[in-house]
């Protein structure tokens, strides 16, 4: 991590999307990283000559003695996810397009990107409810105090990614809110929950019944999540026993890596959901498990700021934790999904049979 930058994460594009307009871009990122950026540099890889969507990836604007390192490291990182061509939307926190960071940045980016031969295609700078286009210098098409941003009418972009599932939240702040741990009684109960249920586990393992328990916590997770294929959104949350069974399964890296196989497709979002109602239970010392599985999944289903914030937090959890760092560096070099799962199927292959689809 470069100094003076947040991580710079990305989110993989799973579907097709097509962004037609200025406006189509501005009302797709919310959407695309899961919440409203500000202070930011959004940028959006394009590849091959159709200019299909690549990563969506977002990071805190840097300080003016960054701008030059920061461009460098960005136009690599869109290099080695195949960008041909990139788009770049910024979110100055004051002054809009006259914001010095974001002036000193895109001269730097611009350098960085032609020296990796990625064309760009748009430079957007969103600010105070209005848009510019900073490669346009028609004031007709482009006018210098910029386009206001109706927020009350609804894009056939806006309406795409809403009915495919992706929640925009008001900030990032919000978002990582969903992953905190649960407090008062109920946090007491599911402390008491995972012990007894951690306790049990280790007593049937020291007695020389790890298959069967690996075996049987995986059928409780194929259930759970065929149970959550069938009920997109689940009404009756998990018991609290239920949930620390689960949670604790996750200590045999055997199991982990086995549901982690399960993440593409329908059936991956249906284990991504159980995941996040795992996630606020796993009290101080079953955190790393849990949100290291989370952020794979969401990695998986294209999301990589809900995986970032869940990797965060796993790794202040426990910075030991080698599953989350192998992911917290795919994130951060734009690994294909596709090779961590395969990975995965080679660790998992012949040690234990999976649950039918």
């Amino acid at each position: 991590m470069l100094a003076g930058m947040s991580s710079h994460r990305a989110t993989a594009q799973t579907s097709p999307l097509k962004l037609r307009t200025p406006l189509d871009i501005v009302d797709a990122v919310p959407h695309l990283i899961g919440f409203q950026p500000e202070d930011s540099l959004v940028c959006m890889s394009l590849r091959g000559d159709r200019k299909r969507l690549g990563v969506v990836s977002r990071a805190d604007l840097p300080p003016v003695r960054f701008a030059r390192q920061f461009a460098t490291e960005t136009a690599r990182y869109l290099k080695h996810d195949g960008a041909q061509h990139a788009i770049l939307v910024f979110y100055p926190a004051d002054e809009g397009p006259k914001n010095g960071r974001l002036i000193a940045l895109l001269a730097a980016l611009e350098k960085a990107l032609d020296k990796q031969r990625i064309n760009l295609v748009e430079v957007l700078c969103v600010y105070s409810g209005r848009w510019w286009s900073l490669l346009c210098d028609d004031d007709e098409c482009c006018p210098l105090d910029g386009t206001p941003i109706d927020e009350r009418r609804t894009s056939l972009v806006a309406a795409e990614m809403a009915a495919s599932g992706r929640v925009v939240f008001k900030s990032r702040a919000e978002l990582e809110g969903t992953l905190e741990p649960m407090r008062g009684a109920a946090a007491g109960d599911m402390r008491t929950e995972l012990s007894r249920a951690r306790s049990e586990m280790q007593r049937r393992i020291a007695a020389g019944d790890r298959a069967a328990v690996a075996a049987e916590s995986i059928e409780l997770y194929d259930d759970a999540v065929r149970a959550r294929q069938q009920i997109v959104e689940t009404s009756a949350s998990l018991s609290s026993a239920d949930a620390a069974r689960l949670i604790v399964a996750l200590d045999d890296i055997l199991v982990r890596d086995q549901i982690l196989t399960w993440s593409e497709g329908v059936r991956g979002e249906a284990l991504q959901r159980l995941l996040a109602e795992l996630a606020p239970r796993a009290m101080k010392g079953h955190e790393a498990p849990v949100l290291t599985a989370y952020a794979l999944a969401c990695y998986v289903q294209g999301d990589g700021a809900l995986a970032g914030i869940a990797l965060d937090r796993a790794r202040r959890a426990d910075p030991s934790y080698n599953l989350a760092r192998i992911i917290d560096d795919a994130l951060l070099r734009c690994v294909n999904p596709a090779v961590l799962r395969a990975w995965l199927r080679e660790l998992c292959d012949d040690v234990i049979d999976p649950p039918s689809s």
